[in-house]
């Protein structure tokens, strides 16, 4: 039985596998052409603005990726501390639906030179529904770990 006190560890731990989640939902949703790009695609424009994206610059988009979203687990794992872990799976929601604002608007808005990929109404819905459920599984996660403690 795993047993983790630390909220910065378990926070860290319940955002890698949220992310994972997310990730398999967007690739997933990518593979089967639904959209026709993933997360690793907008931050490598992000990191390499208006520059092709390659196979190693989309890997280091995908190890930020993984990096940002176990680092908000973190801050999920602080915000149920302070909050109270009653409706911890909404309050991640909560979270992931805050997040998604934030990746799709206000960083692209933010952020100069604008990344040119172009992100249609199929990519934005993908990604709405993979930040939910980052927020579920590492809600998720968080809460079994804290239960078992």
């Amino acid at each position: 039985m795993m047993k983790i006190k630390d909220p910065v560890i378990l926070g860290f731990m319940g955002g890698l596998l949220g992310t994972l989640g997310d990730w398999v939902f967007h690739f997933s949703s990518f593979w089967l052409k639904i959209a026709g790009s993933t997360t690793g695609h907008y931050i490598s424009q992000l990191i390499f603005p208006n520059q092709n994206i390659t196979l190693s610059k989309l890997l280091l988009a995908e190890f930020t990726h993984f990096l940002a979203g176990a680092t908000l687990g973190t801050v999920l794992a602080l915000l149920l501390i302070l909050s109270g872990y009653d409706y911890a799976r909404l309050k991640g929601i909560g979270l992931g639906l805050v997040l998604w604002i934030v990746h799709v608007i206000a960083i692209p808005n933010i952020v100069a030179p604008r990344p040119f990929l172009f992100r249609t109404f199929n990519e934005a819905v993908v990604d709405l529904t993979s930040h939910v459920i980052w927020g579920l599984i590492t809600a998720s996660y968080i809460l079994y770990i804290k239960e078992r403690n």
